[in-house]
């Protein structure tokens, strides 16, 4: 039986959460092989001290112990409880299970299950790092979210009443999980995901570090914002303090782990290299061992560094660096489909390789195309690796393949393992099993003491916009390095196919490589581009073959110009980010274009308006695939079960944060700009003929730079941007006093809009100044800026406006008007079908009978961009529609 914790949380005696805390941790360090850091210290005083507990040894898959921590909250006579379910060798919290019982894991579809299969775990689709809680893109926007949500006991007291009754309403109702991530409970602004991950950082970093048990102990009794003793002044404080505790602190506990462990092994003789972690506020200051003992209390029971492996990055300072392992190749002769070879690290099990299908060449060992790990291996711990081969059977008899697993584990704690840190070369090694002789896997791998993730993403600019098949290899290799890890390899056979509406990013089979800090990474493509049939050429596929070099901790874009108008563009992204970087040297390669700064991402298409509605159809399709051609592209139905549905590609999802695009569009000698965000298809601004910028009540030199511009006070709601106009004798007067968006509808129904009426709209914002008479006027360029911000957005939105305004092109059209303003509303519905494996259809009644949408095959023949939405934005649409999740049945 699991040991359990239980602590309610209602008890506002900072003495109540210091007791809670004594237990948990007088738990943690009771097992079978404990040992305190000062255990063989010379002082007497300090080895009878006992306050500082090694973990238990850490396990790759399953920990000796898995821990209940039951969390309570009392209101009047009903009781509300969480339980967080944490492993004990490294107190990482692998699920959670509501009131009823009910389990969720933290894993997706790319992980193996960590959590006991007694738990019966239901797949949240979050893993178990803050930044995938939190849906953050970086560790800076894990400290400012965790430090916004004025972490303590009120929020501790919110977040045990959201996680009790997940997935379910408060009042019982049943509710999908993915739903239930959009709604707070009883009104309250905390979505699930935020729950668990402040719960787990007040429990887990607590339970680690005396300071931050500190800091939460101190302010237990204290409120919320109408608590009198909580001034502003001690809230300013709490934040900092917050901040600092993440930067300083839980970023680093297993390198100030790792020190600890090093500084015992050595006889408790202080190393020079000790404390780098003070990497944030206090990179000059050396501390002695014992001082950083005065800030933790359990200590990892990682492996113990030795030389090499306890030194700093290779380019001097304080490393950003984690302990990561890369692994860049595998050797086997798994012939039988479906065999399944996973990495476990003690945080999560990444499946790396799924044997899909029986290659007709394939004889004896051959180089696996690992598609992962997504994430970095941690190496802080053990990692093993394991590989499970099906049983099959010959047709018509009983003879076949027995079936069976390998299983291989990498000991820290074994010191021939140990030698393996931070080796010159990576270490080659074979693996069989016992039961299955015969059976042998040739790994390649390094284990790195502090190493940064780098993430390659490479995108094909094909001069004919598309291509049959796609085929070659790309590999990564670690400067030192001789073996290179694989990217991307596929037979012609196995091309991949590009036409003019995919997006222009390679599938590359695995992107995340462990980079030992200050070392180079080097991307060699080797490609070949098929050719279309009707070209007719006897050798129909151009080579791109190059090779470029990237420096340690940098994000860069680096460009290949091919000599037949190819071009590609291969990034790579770090983790942990590097804060301050130097500048790279430059290339080798003279047909290589690097930046080295972050500049805006300014993309540009243009249109000239013309006689034919097919003309106009195929600028919304070059459009459409334009804004959806992003780093993280992805499908509404890319995850259905049916193939057909799910290979169609005719429904992407929008980028989450923004790219700018510049859409010119030409009527005979005249022509405008629009300034839009490519995520949302919101206009900024526009420029006219002579190149003035006017901002929409922005100054656009905020999005970037160089953009100077006259500040407008246009709102970038479409029906204010017509609604305000002070001329009473233009056509703007007859919308002067449009007061709501059927009216507006109505206006621009009526103005039958098409080729003239673009046409008009482009030479009046053409020649656009401010104040100008003669049709010129403001009053004049709010509607015609309505009329293309129709024309040209919601045409890319909705395939029924885009058909209305082709149709009618030459003649002017009305168009069908029930599915504007609920664009919004029908990409939520169709984020939670996918999210809800496409089982369940919701969709608040009223809305759905107004727009007449009944079901997702009615939302996707409507909708062809889906805007992409954050859970807390989805909470705020709903709120800002609906007023309360009560108010929408």
């Amino acid at each position: 039986m699991a040991p359990s914790v239980v602590y309610s949380i209602d008890d506002k005696d900072e003495l109540s959460f210091i007791s809670f805390m004594m237990e948990l941790r007088r738990i943690l360090a009771n097992h079978s092989d404990h040992e305190d850091i000062f255990d063989h210290h010379p002082d007497s005083n300090l080895s009878s001290s006992r306050e500082h507990p090694l973990l238990a040894k850490q396990s790759a898959t399953q920990p000796s112990r898995w821990l209940e921590v039951e969390l309570k909250v009392v209101e009047g006579k009903e009781t509300l409880s969480t339980t967080l379910l944490m492993r004990d060798d490294n107190l990482y919290v692998l699920g959670f299970m509501n009131q009823k019982g009910e389990v969720y894991g933290l894993h997706d579809k790319s992980c193996a299950r960590m959590l006991p299969s007694k738990y019966k775990p239901k797949q949240l689709g979050c893993d178990v790092s803050y930044r995938s809680l939190l849906g953050a893109e970086s560790r800076r926007e894990v400290v400012e979210t965790l430090t916004d949500a004025r972490l303590g006991r009120c929020f501790a007291v919110d977040a045990v009443r959201v996680l009790s009754c997940f997935p379910e309403w408060v009042d019982g109702t049943d509710m999908d999980p993915v739903i239930a991530l959009l709604r707070g409970l009883d009104g309250r602004d905390m979505n699930p995901m935020m729950a668990l991950a402040g719960l787990i950082f007040m429990v887990c970093e607590s339970a680690r570090m005396n300071v931050l048990h500190n800091l939460f102990a101190d302010g237990w009794g204290l409120g919320k914002f109408g608590d009198t003793r909580l001034t502003p002044e001690m809230l300013i404080s709490k934040r900092k303090k917050t901040k600092e505790m993440l930067e300083c602190y839980v970023w680093n506990y297993g390198k100030m782990s790792s020190d600890l462990r090093t500084w015992m092994s050595n006889g408790y003789a202080k190393s020079r290299d000790f404390s780098s972690h003070k990497e944030v506020s206090r990179t000059d200051v050396e501390m002695h061992p014992i001082s950083q003992l005065q800030d933790v209390y359990l200590v990892l029971n990682c492996y113990r560094a030795h030389g090499a492996s306890s030194r700093q990055n290779d380019a001097g300072g304080p490393s950003l660096g984690r302990r990561r392992v890369e692994l860049l190749a595998m050797r086997a002769d798994l012939k039988v489909v479906g065999t399944t070879i996973m990495v476990f690290d003690g945080k999560r099990g990444q499946i790396i390789y799924e044997k899909e299908e029986q290659g007709d060449r394939e004889q004896g060992m051959i180089d696996l195309v690992l598609t992962g790990p997504n994430k970095g291996i941690s190496a802080n711990g053990c990692f093993a690796i394991k590989i499970d081969i099906p049983a099959t059977t010959t047709a018509g008899s009983s003879s076949g393949d027995a079936g069976g697993s390998i299983y291989w584990k990498w000991d820290c704690y074994d010191p021939e393992f140990a030698e393996d840190v931070d080796k010159p070369q990576p270490v080659r090694r074979t693996i069989s099993s016992s039961s299955s002789p015969g059976r042998n896997v040739e790994v390649t791998y390094a284990v790195l003491s502090s190493a940064l993730e780098a993430t390659a993403q490479v995108k094909l600019h094909l001069k004919d916009g598309h291509s049959p098949r796609v085929h070659g290899n790309i590999t990564a290799r670690i400067g030192g390095f001789e073996a290179p890890s694989i990217l991307f390899r596929r037979e012609k056979e196995t091309g991949q196919r590009f036409y003019p509406t995919d997006s222009r990013f390679l599938e590359l089979a695995r992107s995340v490589v462990a980079v030992p800090c200050g070392r180079m990474i080097h991307i060699e493509v080797d490609l070949q581009i098929e050719t279309s049939i009707n070209q007719g050429a006897s050798n129909n596929s151009k080579p791109l073959k190059f090779y470029l070099n990237f420096d340690s901790g940098i994000p860069d874009t680096q460009c290949y110009e091919g000599y037949d108008g190819d071009n590609v563009e291969v990034m790579v992204t770090w983790y942990p980010e590097v804060s301050t970087a130097t500048t790279p040297e430059p290339s080798r390669q003279v047909n290589i274009q690097m930046t080295t700064r972050p500049q805006p991402d300014i993309r540009e298409i243009s249109y000239t308006v013309g006689d034919e509605g097919e003309g106009f159809r195929r600028f919304i399709t070059e459009l459409r695939s334009l804004v959806a051609d992003h780093p993280r592209r992805k499908d509404i139905l890319e995850d259905h079960p049916d193939e057909e549905l799910s290979s169609t590609r005719n429904h992407p999802v929008l980028a989450m944060k923004g790219r700018l695009l510049r859409i010119k569009l030409q009527a005979e000698t005249s022509s405008t700009t629009l300034l839009i965000g490519d995520h949302c298809l919101s206009i900024y601004g526009f420029m006219n003929q002579s190149g003035d910028w006017y901002g929409l009540g922005y100054d656009l030199t905020m999005f970037a730079p160089g953009y100077d511009s006259i500040r407008l006070d246009w709102d970038l709601d479409r029906g204010d941007i017509i609604r305000f106009c002070p001329d009473k004798n233009s056509m703007a007067s007859i919308l002067n006093d449009v007061n709501d968006n059927e009216e507006v509808m109505n206006r621009l129904h009526s103005a039958r809009l098409g080729k003239t009426f673009a046409e008009d709209a482009v030479r009046v914002l053409s020649h656009f100044a401010p104040g100008e008479a003669e049709g010129d006027d403001d009053a004049s360029a709010r509607l015609a800026l309505a009329d293309l911000i129709f024309m040209v957005c919601e045409s890319a939105k909705m395939n029924p406006i885009r058909d209305a305004f082709a149709h009618g092109w030459s003649t002017g059209t009305g168009f069908t008007k029930q599915w504007l303003y609920h664009s919004e509303l029908i990409s939520v519905a169709l984020l939670n079908w996918k999210d809800d494996k496409y089982c369940s259809w919701t969709m608040n009644p009223r809305h759905a009978k107004i727009i007449g949408i009944q079901s997702p095959i009615d939302a996707l023949q409507v909708i062809h961009l889906v805007r992409n939405f954050t859970v807390e934005e989805r909470q705020l649409l709903h709120y800002a529609i609906y007023g309360s999740p009560s108010d929408e049945e």
